[in-house]
């Protein structure tokens, strides 16, 4: 069974929040989404950085961290990259997308 753990860090006026979270992964999507994209938007600010843990049975741990760098009303671009061990496999990934494709 695969396993996502997520920790989110959010940079808030009186300081920052970590929450963390471990689910299984399933293997097909069984809801729509729960959230609009307004309420993607306010949850998400600038300076977010989402941390996904994924392990898998007999295989070395690998952290996908995705930082939400700039946003507006409209979109927001952010920077991604995988790594093991602490080491970045691979290059950071910059992408922009609408809250709605989000």
């Amino acid at each position: 069974m695969i396993s996502r753990s997520m920790v989110v860090l959010a940079r808030l006026p009186g300081g920052c929040t970590t929450v963390e979270m471990t689910t299984p992964v399933p293997k097909k999507r069984l809801a729509p989404t729960p959230y609009t994209t307004e309420q993607i938007r306010e949850a998400i600010p600038r300076e977010t950085r989402l941390v996904f843990r994924l392990e898998r049975n007999g295989e070395s741990t690998v952290l996908h961290v995705m930082a939400f760098v700039d946003a507006d009303a409209d979109a927001v671009v952010t920077e991604s990259v995988i790594s093991q061990a602490g080491d970045p496999i691979g290059d950071v990934g910059r992408s922009e997308a609408t809250w709605v494709e989000l």
